[in-house]
């Protein structure tokens, strides 16, 4: 540099880089022994500790299993390369047992999503489940996607996914005006409305109620199958409207298939 040349501060440059290697830590579990109770007691490893690895190697498993599409056997030759003992089987135990966080994760996005806009788009397309025909729901906006793959894409199915259970465990069904509307409109006769206006009106039933009531109204199985789906269908989607544990979608974005109609409140077709 010339004589004159003045320190006029410094450039910043980030030069990024990323470290993998085994990080193993031995625990020593004390371990004592009472001769009066003839019984070992032996102290316990921390809470983040289950089985042979720790959370960092279970979270790149992950990782490399869902966000870079990793086989399995892939995996355990990446980690086979820095010093990880691990078997495959191990692996896929890693994916597949003890994923609730996930699940509960899963949940509290959904349920955020659900109340980030006036309404959600909904979609389906089909898929293969061990072999098996299952669909794939598809819900959005512009801040998230969710999908949830169903062995069926039916009205209740949905609805269930909407009210964030998908399995339909706690499934409810309301008889209210809105019910004994929604009947009218799906075409119910007169005589059968009548009938379960009498038995149920303002009532809201469990699955198990549901299903001797409609074995009630229906003494054979083989009959009735139709008015059966559309009684369900109007009185789980009142119970729908009605609950205040999970937000209720007043409006919903979607093709013009029957298993989106009458859901919401409005409905926009695209």
């Amino acid at each position: 540099m010339p004589p004159d040349a003045e320190f006029k501060g410094y450039q910043s440059v980030a030069a990024q880089e990323i470290v993998i290697k085994a990080d193993n830590v031995v625990y020593k579990k004390e371990i004592y022994y009472s001769p009066s109770q003839k019984k070992t007691y032996m102290g316990k490893l921390p809470q983040e500790i289950e089985g042979e690895f720790r959370p960092g190697v279970k979270s790149l498993v992950c990782t490399l299993k869902h966000v870079a599409n990793v086989s399995e056997p892939k995996i355990k030759e990446f980690l086979d390369n820095f010093g990880i003992l691990i078997s495959q089987a191990t692996i896929s135990r890693i994916l597949t047992k003890n994923n609730e966080l996930f699940h509960q994760e899963k949940a509290d996005i959904f349920r955020a999503g659900l109340q980030s806009t006036d309404y959600p788009q909904i979609d389906d397309t089909c898929s293969r489940v061990h072999g098996q025909n299952h669909y794939v729901h598809i819900l959005c906006n512009p801040y998230y996607t969710a999908y949830f793959t169903m062995p069926h894409k039916d009205r209740l199915t949905v609805l269930d996914i909407l009210r964030g259970d998908p399995e339909g465990k706690a499934r409810g069904y309301c008889f209210n005006e809105e019910a004994f509307a929604l009947l009218d409109e799906f075409g119910l006769s007169k005589k059968l409305i009548s009938q379960l206006h009498g038995q149920t009106s303002g009532d809201t039933l469990g699955e198990a109620q549901m299903q001797e009531l409609l074995g009630l109204i229906f003494p054979d199985p083989d009959k009735g199958k139709i008015q059966r789906t559309r009684i369900l269908d109007s009185a789980a989607i009142a119970a729908y409207h009605q609950q205040t544990d999970f937000p209720v979608v007043e409006g919903l974005l979607s093709d013009d298939a029957p298993q989106f109609r009458l859901l919401t409140r409005e409905q926009a077709l695209c």
